[in-house]
């Protein structure tokens, strides 16, 4: 018969071996982790993809303020996108992320010159004018035109003084809408996510040209005959409620970050699918682009040409 030392030291052993883990037991919890990691990650992507865009949204509205802002002190007109005597002169250029800043800050000057004696691009303010999504960090001493988000080029237009056409698509004697002059302006965009290009040698990302002006935007129809006039569907052979046409202007990909994808509206949030858009009655909106139907499909976003085009 087995001492009573030896059945105690068999039952310990006993208990020892039975709540040890054996090896397929320790590989069914890897297991059963490995798959609440699959089915948890994405939704955490999706979480973080929406937290960036909800940052990028909060951007807008603070340039909608400062918007509001600079046309009430402005008689109700909208800064140009661009205005320009000659490229050479920063004295008096300027654009409008330069004006909206200087409105948000005094401190920043709005000239070419005077943004950049007061080192405007590398301010902490000029994090507002940063989409959360966008490549790389454009918040850089070298480039002046760390901004990620572009304007309605109809509405704030370019202007060239310097040039006998006015170096923009609307001639050399057109000027900013007034802000009261926007009808439906719960429809219509005023700024928005806008692509961009990597500078060469670089590491940072910038509007192309460093403006910020769309002027490329649904496949160049800012340029006459059509100039995003809604008077012109008809002769543009368009409608309201057709998608903006996503096509590169000079080619290139559609909805990129491409250098042959310039000045033109990006979906670059929840994988290139979605794009926020300041309103021009000052709310924030986010539209979406199906990258599966060809880049000039009538359905190709919800971003219509109705939120585009606008009276005369």
């Amino acid at each position: 018969m087995p001492t009573r030392h030896s059945s105690s030291t068999w039952a310990a052993s006993r208990r020892h071996r039975t709540s040890a883990f054996t090896l397929v037991e320790l590989l069914v919890v890897i297991g059963i982790i490995a798959v609440l990691i699959g089915i948890l990650l994405p939704a955490l992507n999706r979480a973080r993809g929406s937290a960036r865009s909800v940052a990028c949204m909060s951007n807008l509205r603070q340039l909608g303020q400062a918007m509001q802002m600079y046309t009430i002190a402005s008689k109700g007109s909208l800064p140009f996108g661009d205005f320009v005597t000659t490229y050479g002169n920063g004295l008096t250029n300027t654009r409008w992320y330069a004006v909206l800043q200087n409105t948000m800050s005094s401190k920043y000057g709005i000239s070419w010159n005077d943004a950049g004696a007061t080192n405007s691009a590398v301010a902490k303010l000029r994090q507002v004018f940063l989409c959360p999504d966008a490549p790389g960090d454009a918040n850089d001493a070298a480039n002046g035109g760390a901004v990620h988000y572009s304007c309605h080029p109809r509405l704030m237009p370019v202007l060239v003084t310097s040039d006998p056409t006015g170096g923009n698509p609307f001639g050399p004697n057109i000027r900013p809408y007034k802000s009261s002059k926007v009808r439906n302006s719960a429809e219509i965009a005023m700024l928005f996510d806008t692509s961009l290009e990597i500078v060469t040698g670089a590491s940072y990302w910038h509007v192309k040209y460093d403006s910020a002006v769309a002027n490329f935007v649904d496949f160049g129809h800012a340029w006459p005959p059509i100039s995003l006039l809604n008077t012109n569907y008809v002769a543009g052979g368009v409608q309201g409620d057709d998608s903006i046409d996503m096509r590169a202007l000079n080619g290139g990909p559609p909805n990129t970050d491409d250098p042959n994808n310039g000045l033109n509206i990006r979906f670059r949030h929840q994988k290139n699918t979605q794009a926020n858009v300041l309103m021009c009655d000052g709310h924030v909106q986010s539209f979406n682009y199906n990258p599966r139907k060809p880049p000039n499909d009538k359905l190709a976003t919800d971003f219509k040409r109705r939120n585009l085009y606008v009276n005369p």
